[in-house]
């Protein structure tokens, strides 16, 4: 997944790394011509991009979202894309965004108990003795 190297393919994927840069070797497969492009040959490729970085846990539950909700949903997309930047730019406005929101449904749902809380009758008890 990393390096999106295609499987099954017709012939074997050779990455040659150098610096920050991943080159994709796609001459013939003999040690000459290996050689020749680990010493010289790399650097007229112009085919090279950057080492990718490995998919931490959120990028595996993001891709696992997206491709569970597809392409028709753009809201979800969107809302998803929002949540993942502020996991990777804001993490600390995020985790303050979560404590409130924990903290306010805490209090909620402790004013909503006092409002609502039914006092217990003391007519309708069955099991009252005489």
């Amino acid at each position: 997944l990393r390096f999106s190297i295609p499987y099954p393919s017709d012939s074997s994927t050779i990455l040659y790394f150098v610096g920050n840069k991943m080159h994709v070797y796609k001459g013939q497969g003999n040690i000459d011509d290996l050689v020749d492009y680990a010493i010289n040959g790399y650097e007229l490729d112009l085919e090279n991009t950057e080492i990718p970085v490995s998919l931490d846990t959120i990028d595996q539950i993001v891709k696992t979202l997206k491709s569970a909700i597809g392409q028709d949903n753009r809201f979800a997309l969107s809302f998803i894309d929002d949540l993942e930047n502020i996991y990777r730019l804001r993490k600390n406005a995020g985790a303050a965004l979560l404590i409130l929101g924990v903290a306010l449904g805490i209090c909620l749902c402790l004013i909503f108990d006092i409002i609502f809380r039914k006092e217990p009758s003391t007519q309708s008890n069955k099991f009252k003795r005489e």
